[in-house]
């Protein structure tokens, strides 16, 4: 939709009509917005779920955001600038396949789901792995709200997520205002680590390994 200007004779816009201009732009903001910025917004955040769609070791990720509905949300926080930290498969198939079914097929856990997929999408944030090497950041702040320790182990030129992952691709994929980085292995927040042993029955051995089994800690 296009908004055009009545001219006087000499070229300059009268002032009755920058005044009807002003007023239909206002009008729209408040109807919704511009369609323009709209349009802009949706496709930023397909643009990032294709892209993960089209990588066959992202697949399992994909299914677990697709389970837990989410994928609208992730579209939303691309147009504000998104940095996701994506297990590959071989990440989940180390949760073994008895927790991955519970996980993504009792009505009971999915919140469960919901909550483990949150923990790696840092919204706000479109951050390069020279960014998270920085050794000033050592927490991110994640969709779930839960802070996420980081740490750059200089010695082997890696960053350690949360004590028991590291990030096995940097920039993997990169899409308008949004970055994807592949890490080693699931994370799992600390405050659903009880209900994954009651509701799905997992092992202790099936959880992410503690910080003495992480290479370089």
């Amino acid at each position: 939709m296009s908004v055009s200007f009545a001219l006087s004779r000499r070229g300059v816009a009268r002032p009755g009509a920058i005044m009807n201009a002003v007023f239909f732009v206002i009008v729209l903001m408040f109807l919704g917005g511009l369609p323009k910025a709209s349009g802009m917004s949706n496709h930023t955040g397909s643009e990032l779920v294709n892209a993960i769609a089209k990588r066959p070791e992202l697949s399992k990720f994909l299914l677990s955001l697709q389970s837990a509905r989410i994928l609208a949300r992730l579209q939303g926080d691309a147009a504000k600038g998104v940095t996701v930290l994506a297990p590959t498969d071989e990440a989940f198939h180390e949760l073994g396949s008895d927790l991955m079914t519970c996980l993504l097929s009792e009505p009971a856990v999915n919140d469960v789901m919901t909550q483990i997929l949150l923990y790696h999408i840092i919204p706000g944030q479109v951050l390069s792995f020279q960014d998270l090497k920085s050794p000033i950041l050592t927490f991110l702040t994640t969709a779930s709200g839960l802070q996420l320790p980081i740490e750059y182990v200089e010695t082997r030129n890696e960053v350690v997520i949360d004590y028991t992952a590291w990030i096995s691709r940097p920039g993997a994929i990169q899409a308008t205002n949004a970055t994807v980085h592949y890490i080693s292995a699931v994370l799992i927040p600390p405050t659903i680590e009880g209900t994954l042993i009651v509701e799905c029955g997992a092992q202790t051995e099936q959880l992410p390994a503690p910080p003495s089994a992480v290479p370089g800690l």
